[in-house]
């Protein structure tokens, strides 16, 4: 678990080497670079220069540069130090290396917000996370990480009061969006009801979904091979037989870039808390699951828009 303590700014994140992995290089590089060295320098002293022994030297020293580049990491690990500064005002990454520490700041301007999300992995399982957002992800430094969710709405709420910064989503990954402190915990669907998240109508479907509507619901088809039924009561995946969610329990619908095993972007529904339905067990059911995958990221972006404001019923 990791948990930034702001009860005292500037709040501080250090990360070292890996001590482990510093002693094996370091010992592994010094064993195979050192050592033989020596032992050669050694015998062309003793037995003189020569034509072979210039040959001998070329050819052992190619494996030993790279135990040598082995036995630099070794030595860099033992030393080196991420520490980051966070206040009101500004993120700085000071780090320490075998060549020395530099330093890097960048206003809390530049960052977009704190960014909830939930990130799957297929060893470790479900973690949680808060992240403070920047518009380059590489500069993203990471608050909160649990594997229970419980905690994730109040820390949220209490470092963008900290760090005076916005709670901020993304709908895709590429498309961010932020609201306002009071709203988190809240779904979606209600702020796009009160007209606090605006949705652009998405226009007409693209050519592999068509949508029967009337004034009562859509029913939507997808690529011939699966159905929704949307409403302002409930979203069904599957006519008959599917699974009916209702949609006070629909949080959000959001485009991810890829799931395990597939390069392919896809929809997943984000429910606001655990639901039972007769093909769904509360225990052991996630609070998020694939709605659709396989269509290319215009036609997600449409479906997303469409559903969206179907089940806010606007």
């Amino acid at each position: 678990m990791i948990q930034l303590n702001v009860d005292l700014l500037p709040a501080r994140i250090v990360q070292r080497g890996s001590l482990v992995l510093a002693s094996l290089a370091v010992f592994f590089g010094a064993s195979f670079t050192i050592l033989p060295i020596a032992a050669l320098f050694k015998a062309v002293a003793e037995e003189g220069w020569s034509h072979d022994a210039a040959q001998a030297v070329f050819w052992f020293l190619i494996p030993c540069t790279l135990f040598l580049a082995i036995l630099l990491w070794g030595l860099n690990q033992f030393v080196f130090q991420l520490t980051i500064l966070l206040d009101a005002q500004r993120v700085r990454w000071q780090k320490r290396t075998l060549l020395g520490t530099t330093e890097v700041v960048e206003p809390l301007a530049g960052f977009l917000g704190i960014c909830g999300q939930t990130r799957h992995d297929s060893d470790e399982g479900t973690f949680y996370e808060l992240l403070l957002q920047h518009r380059e992800a590489g500069k993203n430094v990471l608050l909160y990480q649990a594997d229970e969710p419980e905690q994730l709405h109040d820390l949220w709420k209490r470092y963008c009061r900290v760090f005076k910064v916005k709670p901020v989503e993304f709908l895709a990954p590429t498309e961010p969006f932020s609201r306002e402190i009071e709203d988190l915990g809240r779904s979606l669907i209600s702020l796009i009801q009160e007209g606090r998240l605006v949705l652009p109508n998405p226009g007409q479907p693209p050519p592999n979904i068509m949508v029967e509507q009337t004034a009562e619901h859509a029913l939507i088809h997808i690529a011939k091979k699966k159905s929704l039924l949307v409403s302002k009561e409930e979203l069904r995946l599957g006519l008959d037989g599917g699974i009916s969610i209702p949609v006070d329990t629909v949080d959000s619908i959001t485009i991810e870039p890829s799931r395990p095993l597939s390069t392919k972007p896809w929809l997943k529904l984000v429910f606001s808390k655990k639901i039972s339905t007769e093909t769904l067990d509360p225990v052991t059911f996630s609070l998020s699951m694939p709605l659709v995958e396989g269509l290319s990221l215009e036609s997600l972006q449409w479906l997303q828009r469409f559903v969206l404001r179907s089940l806010a019923g606007v």
